[in-house]
């Protein structure tokens, strides 16, 4: 089981998700994380709301490049590894949208992880298999494509934008396929 730390990290992703930064306060952060309000045992690990914030962005960011953007199998297999490890940060999703602009320095830090950081290793793995394309700018692309989908779900509900999870891998890893292929193919 989380020790007392580890479980207001994890509560308070949720909650600044679901509330806001602004509406979220620590008793409400001690009782999702099963502690009692207002009794300050939250004081013993933060010192301020803020530092929890960084915490728990932390805690999101802290995952290794393997976690971030998993060696495929297959094509479809790294498009299902994608948006898996999308949904598994909804909650941070949600957050940068809701306040993470108050904080530049926290958004700059969740940039460079979870959005450079996997095209950095997509761009690495499509050039050593693909010399002929730009690889950077097709990892930009293929990458973007999986972050709109989950985007587009975070902000208006799955199945909203017309095509099934699906649909959308079989896409990808065909038109991803096409992007692979040696010129003259």
């Amino acid at each position: 089981m989380p020790n007392a730390r580890e479980r207001v990290v994890e509560a308070a992703i949720t909650c600044f998700a679901e509330r806001g930064y602004g509406a979220t306060t620590i008793a409400l952060i001690e009782e999702a994380a099963g502690l009692s309000p207002g009794a300050g045992g939250t004081y013993r690990h933060f010192a301020s709301k803020r530092a929890i914030l960084d915490a728990a962005i932390e805690h999101v960011l802290s995952v290794d490049d393997d976690e971030l953007a998993p060696v495929p199998t297959s094509l479809a297999g790294a498009a299902r590894d994608g948006l898996a490890a999308l949904d598994q940060r909804r909650d941070l999703m949600r957050l940068m949208f809701r306040d993470l602009d108050r904080f530049p320095d926290l958004m700059d830090r969740v940039v460079a992880r979870l959005i450079a950081g996997p095209v950095r290793l997509v761009a690495e793995r499509t050039a050593s298999v693909a010399p002929h394309v730009d690889a950077e700018a097709v990892a930009v692309v293929m990458v973007g494509a999986l972050i709109n989908f989950k985007v587009i779900e975070t902000m208006v509900g799955p199945d909203r934008a017309g095509v099934s999870e699906t649909r959308l891998v079989d896409a990808w890893a065909h038109i991803f396929a096409a992007l692979l292929a040696p010129p003259g193919r």
